[in-house]
């Protein structure tokens, strides 16, 4: 059984219309249905022939099983019984659908003989004859419409003719249309917008001017000619252009501020989009769109009190709740109020950041010491992309890992490796839970495997360096790991923490210190503490040691590293 497919349908088609079909056909496996419509009410009549009655049922029936072919057949047995003009349009819309064009010119024909005064039959008629490439006829056709409606709706019109297969006619089509209207402005503007859907920039710029120079202040042309300068890559120049044109009466038009203020975001003038998206607050109040923008720019700027003002505008609104979670959730996470940003994050129950935002949760709960809270917000949460599973995956080898239930982390990993068997971040989780395990060979055969697809990935380098430094006497093999990580991140705590415990192992105390004292200064991380500590101690400077793990005690007093770290110097 033939079915039918939204993809085959021609341009034609479209002009003509799909809203007098009988019914909406099932879509095929795998294809989005088309938006239902309601069954047409037939034309009133005082008696259907049965004949004719059998034809429209026929083919009412052929249309719900997609059967085209048998529908249109039908619909031309009915069509020749009746000049009705709902089934003669029903049987245009059939035949251009089975590629009969000819077929379906001759119906549309009778069509607008059938309802003389409706435009849908000469658009009918207008299209098919531009997909087999006439353009005197459609012409002609469309100007009898824009006449009829007292000037015309250009656009519409416009819009018709960018819809079809034959761009090329359609073009000659409009070229002949606008000949007629050259002192309309609306006229121009539509052929500047037809140009520019075909390429044409510089036409579509020139009618575009003409039609500005007839209709001065035009919000609408003045957005459309900035977008044609983007057109021909002149992103600065259009901003400028807009920029000019908010110095005079256009000053308070939302739609040029809006479109200037995006523009200057793709410039990334982030300050400056930020100051007009402001601008376009005080002008047009309370619009969630501006408001959500402004905060997005508070983020990027790292003004977060700002940014917290603006997207709470948004929850109290009740607008945009969703994304406004999600970044206030972010929030709450930059100043620490842990609980407040699982609070946000919960809130996010659905849209582009829920997957995410769930990741968020759970691996709070996991710094908080809640690994079974954690892990069950995981285990409820539905991942439909490789992506998504993969980001679950190495969450829950995290949450597992940092909960010291090494095996379970190990366990995970390798059942996530078994499907996903070259995913590095599963590989390199893998080797941080075989370390703790001592499976050391394990540990460095995952990092190598990462090394040797991405020799420059800097986590696998450091990973590696370190552990080797920790855990075995190869201690210049171990150095070139991570000063090879230091040169590609130089700034990088962690890694400049781990340059220092190698350098420690090699024995070179002062140069050791130098390292991990500058990692502690850029992060007061109690393991960089009790690594600075246990230097000190060794090079002699107890005094120091003893301050440094003091300090870090009042921060983080159950810390394991720091405080195992303390006993083995006799410091409980």
């Amino acid at each position: 059984m033939t079915k039918l497919s939204l993809a085959v349908i021609p341009a034609a088609l479209i002009a003509i219309g799909l809203d007098g079909c009988a019914t909406t056909p099932p879509a095929p496996a795998g294809e989005a249905a088309p938006m239902e419509k309601a069954a047409p009410e037939p034309a009133p009549r005082a008696e259907i022939p049965p004949q004719l009655m059998y034809d429209l049922l026929s083919a009412d029936i052929a249309w719900q099983r997609g059967e085209l072919e048998i529908a249109a057949k039908q619909y031309k047995k009915a069509a020749a019984a009746s000049n009705d003009p709902g089934i003669l349009k029903q049987a245009t819309t059939i035949s251009a659908m089975t590629k009969d064009y000819p077929g379906a010119i001759e119906l549309a024909k009778r069509w607008i003989s059938a309802a003389p005064e409706a435009d849908e039959p000469r658009q009918a008629l207008a299209m098919l004859l531009i997909n087999q490439g006439e353009i005197q006829e459609p012409t002609r056709l469309l100007n009898e419409i824009l006449g009829k409606q007292g000037g015309g709706n250009f656009m519409e019109v416009a819009a018709l003719l960018g819809r079809q297969s034959n761009q090329d006619t359609a073009m000659q089509v409009m070229d002949g249309l606008i000949a007629g209207h050259s002192d309309n402005p609306d006229a121009l503007f539509a052929y500047a917008h037809f140009a520019a859907r075909n390429g044409k920039i510089d036409a579509a710029l020139e009618k575009l001017d003409a039609a500005m120079r007839k209709k001065k202040n035009w919000p609408d042309a003045v957005v459309m000619r900035a977008r044609l300068m983007q057109m021909r890559n002149e992103n600065a120049q259009a901003a400028d252009y807009l920029k000019s044109q908010l110095k005079g009466p256009l000053s308070t038009n939302y739609d040029i501020r809006l479109t200037y203020a995006r523009m200057l975001m793709d410039l990334r003038q982030i300050e400056e989009a930020r100051e007009q998206f402001i601008l376009l607050d005080k002008q047009h109040a309370n619009i969630p769109d501006v408001i959500y923008a402004i905060g997005l720019l508070d983020l990027q700027t790292n003004q977060m009190p700002e940014a917290e003002v603006q997207f709470t505008r948004l929850i109290e609104m009740g607008e945009r709740r969703l994304e406004a979670s999600y970044h206030l959730g972010l929030i709450s996470e930059f100043k620490k109020d842990y609980d407040a940003a699982i609070k946000w994050f919960s809130a996010v129950t659905g849209g582009q950041f829920h997957h995410y935002s769930h990741l968020k949760v759970a691996s709070l709960l996991s710094w908080q010491g809640k690994a079974d809270a954690a892990l069950g917000v995981l285990h409820e949460l539905k991942s439909g992309s490789p992506q998504e599973k993969q980001r679950v995956y190495v969450l829950e080898g995290e949450i597992l890992y940092r909960a010291k239930r090494y095996q379970a982390s190990m366990d995970v990993h390798n059942r996530a490796l078994q499907e996903m068997p070259n995913d590095t971040g599963l590989l390199y989780g893998r080797a941080m839970a075989a370390e703790r395990l001592n499976l050391l060979d394990q540990a460095e055969k995952d990092l190598a495997d990462i090394l040797s697809r991405e020799p420059e990935n800097v986590q696998a380098l450091n990973g590696l360096g370190y552990t080797l430094a920790d855990r075995t006497n190869r201690f210049e093999e171990a150095h070139t790991y991570v000063k090879r990580a230091l040169d590609l991140s130089p700034d990088d705590p962690a890694i400049i923490d781990s340059m220092g415990w190698v350098l420690y192992r090699m024995g070179k105390y002062d140069e050791s210190i130098q390292h991990i004292q500058r990692a502690y200064d850029l992060l007061k991380d109690p393991e960089v503490a009790a690594h600075l500590g246990e230097v000190l101690w060794s090079s002699g400077q107890h005094d120091k040691a003893l301050q440094v793990w003091r300090d870090a005690l009042k921060q983080d007093p159950n810390d394991e590293i720091l405080v195992n770290t303390m006993k083995r110097f006799g410091q409980e």
